[in-house]
């Protein structure tokens, strides 16, 4: 079995409007300014573990200041965690 232990995914309305949350977030500015840090949603993660052939990854969220982000962020992942609850 191999386990991706360290995974990151982000809700749509995160990856679609990044820029959006830098002015409230310079942490999440300085990883993810660049366009080559990409930000990836659960179904392009199970993808990705597919073709790599990963049988289960450990998601993380991410240390947001903003209250709403963090709690929008851990429902998108515990919404995820449902809907792929073996992988």
């Amino acid at each position: 079995m191999i386990i991706d232990f360290h995974t990151h995914i982000f809700p749509a309305r995160v990856i679609e409007n990044r820029e959006s949350y830098f002015s409230k977030e310079p942490a999440f500015k300085i990883l993810y300014d660049s366009p080559k840090s990409r930000l990836v949603d659960a179904e392009t993660l199970i993808e990705v573990m597919d073709e790599s052939r990963v049988d289960k990854s450990v998601v993380f969220g991410f240390p947001w200041e903003n209250d709403e982000f963090f709690r929008m962020h851990n429902d998108y992942i515990i919404e995820s965690v449902l809907k792929y609850p073996d992988r």
